[in-house]
């Protein structure tokens, strides 16, 4: 197997990233790292940095840490879609409605 499609497929992503989507719609060539386009990336940077702003995002308002303290479901919640399918017994998570599920039983 190629390690450049695993990597990029599974790697970890790169700081940047900056693809030609009408000369490379499946995103291979990363042209981040090209001079030719630090004009490109700089609007873009600027666009993409005025949008979070806006959302109010906590990554680019220096509180991305935010992402990293959400609170973990709790065991009997984890793997809810995996113990319905098992047809396991599940706390009652009102979230979660029976048709977002298929029906466990084959028949119906």
């Amino acid at each position: 197997m190629d390690r450049r499609y695993w990597q990029q497929c599974f790697g970890k992503r790169p700081a940047e990233e900056l693809y030609d989507l009408q000369k490379d719609p499946d995103c291979l060539n990363n042209l981040a790292a090209d001079a030719t386009f630090s004009e490109v990336k700089r609007l873009l940077g600027g666009r993409m940095e005025t949008e979070l702003r806006a959302q109010g995002d906590p990554r680019i308002l220096g509180r991305g840490a935010a992402f990293d303290e959400y609170p973990y479901a709790e065991e009997a919640l984890r793997d809810y879609y995996g113990k319905f399918k098992r047809g396991e017994k599940l706390p009652n998570a009102t979230w979660v409605n029976k048709s977002d599920y298929e029906s466990a039983d084959p028949d119906g």
